[in-house]
């Protein structure tokens, strides 16, 4: 099955984040702790949507990125769909911007 994989981005905080995209997509997010994301992040799906991530922009041991090519970006935002849900909506208006999508 095709899916659809979003990068967005925001220069807000994870929790910020996290609220505006519960409300403006209808997901439930749940905080929860992984080293390999950075530590806390929240993780959820719903509305159609088979995942979202919201996570740092962390650096790592070796001073990277989490997303290289998008260091003025504090939190990323991770949605996996599926190829014939309706793609998502715009959401500059909550700060959130759309910095890659993928179909696979």
């Amino acid at each position: 099955m095709i899916k659809r994989f979003w990068l967005l981005g925001s220069d807000d905080d994870v929790a910020t984040v996290g609220r505006r995209l519960a409300a403006t997509l209808g997901v439930h997010l749940v905080e929860r702790e992984s080293s390999y994301l950075g530590g806390a992040y929240l993780g959820g799906s719903g509305s159609g949507l088979d995942e979202v991530i919201v996570q740092a922009n962390f650096e790592d041991e070796e001073g990277y990125l989490a997303e290289m090519d998008f260091p003025n970006y504090r939190t990323l935002i991770h949605v996996t769909q599926e190829l014939e849900s309706r793609p998502l909506p715009k959401m500059v208006d909550i700060g959130v911007h759309v910095l890659r999508v993928e179909e696979l």
